[in-house]
């Protein structure tokens, strides 16, 4: 923990730690506890004396406590004194509390609260593989140790397959390992489609808005792949697996016709050509291999036809020997997100193993089918809870906003082939801060942290008050408890207006909260404002959604991005032009991020006919500057002062927190 959050745990002492003890003390009585109190050394602990208090009882306190006070005020431990160590005048001796902690953490890390059940042990395992980590509390905070809303969907679907029924909801509202399995669910009331689906379907409202917006060439829109294979696969192999594929993964199946001035999808049978093609490049030599895949890519990104399934090819290039062989992975967009290509690739990498050790195929079990929620969606526009959101979407538009333009005399148009890129990149370490020390100390999630450095970029450039994004989001949003989409492969994503404001008066610390107390206020993550402008019944409203947004900056945040799938990994996020170079683009600025490699990437891409380099790079130095300086301000001691929001019991203002602060060091606690 942070000296800037053990800081911030001092200056809460005088009234939280009070109304704590209260709690504590109500416990007393039911489990024989003779003293309690709480400290702050590198987490908030509690320390307990009485007789026979056991993991048990430890348990039993900490389970009332949540129901009792707000999570930030629960101990991250519970340890048992023989007796709760006092002064000559009698009051608790915190010194002597301070000492015993840091004795006790040289010997064990006493914050550390191991998986206790098997159910516990089967979560802790899974959050360890998601998230990249060693061990895991079964206390720590999902969202404080580098989880996002993506990653919790991996989780909940792998908890679903090791039966633990744990739903988004409580997810949410339990980030931590004990709090979800105390909620987990023995049985599931999700709709499960085990068949084939068959016949038309509803556009998601992302298929509505890439029909309305992507007018030049959409047959070529696509994710585009390549893969290095760490060992030889015969062809029927590669092919078995595809083929299984197409027939668990609905979505793989849909065609899109243009009829009756609409578009309608549909799902198709699984056809007998298996979507695989072979090209030997075994007499290639390694200098050249890659530019002339990247050929080969440019021309299977040109083949689909949205009216022909699959929207999916797979090309395999057979290397000389001493080279890994590579496959290429083409898929349009309109059929899958960026999660349903990580569900796809492990799917893919899972099918080939068994394969190879001559299993028999399975995959996991699938969910609610794209069919399935589309009607759903269609029935949920029409709600009071949606129609409440309209006047909250009002507020963040603004026709009138506009980016400064470099080339004011240009008349060029928004092109794909207009495209450059400028990146920025935190290394290891700093990301390790930012996932980590950034989001404990200030108790945000990393959307909130990345928006903030946007808006801080956005704000210095533009000279505006407020700024205006297009964000998207992964759209699988626990709307109805028995839709499941972990494990559905479709296009999910939403797309919804931000309106950002940045105050340079803030610490950066400060801001970060206020964006994050801004995110809260988000309606169901976004997810209305496409329902309203694509699927209300009210075409006056649909109308007002559509003409009201001008945005002309989108921000996506994909979160961390796999690398290694089984036998398989990802040697090109791109490969050969996914998109057509004459296409139209939406935006003036997107604004990509992910983690990769365990590194933060932020990419700029820009029209370099309306826009110079140098003032995209000089945006993304700013970014980079305000993250740094925030990274920064975590581990100082004095970084921030307390807010009204770090005493929600208190019902302070700034002005009166401001003065009860000059007072604490006279407190005596």
């Amino acid at each position: 923990m942070s000296d800037n959050l053990r800081t911030r745990l001092q200056m809460l002492s005088s009234e939280q730690r009070q109304l704590l003890a209260q709690r504590l003390r109500a416990i007393e009585k039911q489990h024989d506890v003779q003293s309690s109190t709480t400290t702050d050394t590198q987490q908030l602990i509690a320390f307990v004396s009485g007789p026979e208090i056991d993991d048990e009882v430890k348990r039993d306190l900490r389970n009332w406590l949540e129901t009792q006070v707000p999570g930030y005020m629960l101990p991250q431990s519970i340890e048992v004194l023989e007796s709760i160590p006092r002064t000559e005048t009698g009051k608790i001796d915190r010194m002597s509390l301070l000492l015993a902690t840091q004795s006790e953490q040289q010997s064990d890390d006493n914050n550390f609260a191991a998986p206790g059940n098997d159910a516990e042990k089967i979560l802790a395992s899974i959050w360890e593989d998601v998230l990249g980590m060693d061990s895991v509390s079964v206390h720590d905070n999902f969202f404080e140790v580098g989880g996002d809303s993506l990653l919790s969907i991996r989780i909940l679907a792998r908890a679903r397959q090791q039966g633990l029924n744990i739903s988004a909801e409580h997810f949410f509202a339990q980030p931590t390992i004990a709090g979800q399995v105390a909620g987990a669910e023995q049985s599931s009331q999700i709709k499960i489609e085990s068949g084939l689906i068959k016949g038309r379907a509803p556009l998601l409202p992302i298929q509505h808005w890439f029909f309305e917006k992507i007018t030049i060439d959409p047959h070529q829109w696509n994710w585009s792949l390549l893969l290095s294979m760490n060992s030889d696969l015969e062809l029927n192999c590669i092919e078995r697996a595809i083929q299984k594929l197409l027939h668990h993964h609905d979505a793989l199946r849909l065609s899109f016709e243009f009829k009756d001035n609409a578009w309608i999808q549909s799902f198709n049978q699984p056809g007998i050509e298996i979507p695989l093609t072979v090209v030997d490049l075994q007499h290639q030599s390694e200098s050249s291999l890659l530019t002339t895949i990247n050929q080969h890519a440019d021309s299977a990104n040109k083949e689909f036809a949205l009216d022909r399934a699959p929207l999916l090819r797979f090309v395999l290039f057979r290397t000389s020997q001493g080279s890994s062989d590579r496959l290429l992975c083409v898929i349009h967009h309109l059929i899958a997100d960026g999660e349903s290509l990580r569900i796809l690739l492990e799917d893919f990498a899972r099918l080939i193993q068994q394969i190879t050790h001559q299993q028999t195929l399975s995959l996991a079990q699938k969910t609610s089918s794209l069919k399935t929620w589309a009607l759903g969606l269609q029935s949920h526009v029409e709600s009071d809870v949606v129609k409440t959101e309209i006047a909250w979407w009002q507020n963040q538009t603004d026709k009138n906003f506009q980016l400064p333009i470099d080339f004011l005399d240009n008349e060029a148009t928004n092109r794909v082939h207009t495209i450059d890129t400028v990146s920025l990149q935190l290394d290891p370490e700093e990301t390790h801060q930012l996932l980590r020390d950034v989001l404990q100390t200030y108790n945000s999630q990393i959307n909130a942290v990345l928006l903030t450095s946007l808006s801080f970029a956005l704000n210095n450039w533009t000279g505006c008050e407020r700024v205006f994004v297009d964000m998207e989001g992964h759209g699988r949003e626990a709307l109805f408890d028995d839709i499941d989409l972990s494990r559905t492969i479709g296009w999910f994503t939403t797309v919804f207006p931000l309106a950002l404001a940045f105050d340079h008066s803030m610490e950066a610390g400060d801001s970060v909260r206020a964006m994050q107390k801004q995110l809260e206020l988000l309606p169901a993550n976004g997810i209305g404002h496409g329902l309203l402008q694509y699927l209300s019944a009210d075409s006056s409203l649909r109308s007002e959604f559509a003409n009201a947004n001008s945005t002309q900056i989108c921000f996506n945040y994909l979160g961390k991005v796999e690398k290694q799938y089984g036998t398989f990994s990802i040697e090109q996020m791109r490969c050969g032009e996914a998109h057509s170079l004459d296409g139209n683009r939406i935006y003036l600025l997107d604004i990509n991020a992910q983690i990769y490699e365990d590194c933060l990437h932020i990419d700029w891409a820009y029209n370099d006919t309306l826009h110079r380099r140098e003032t995209i790079e000089n945006l993304c130095n700013n970014q980079l500057k305000w993250l740094k300086k925030l990274i920064t301000e975590s581990q100082s001691s004095n970084s921030r002062s307390p807010t009204p929001d770090d005493f929600p019991l208190a019902n302070l203002d700034q002005e009166q927190l401001d003065g009860l602060s000059q007072l604490l060091d006279q407190i005596d606690d």
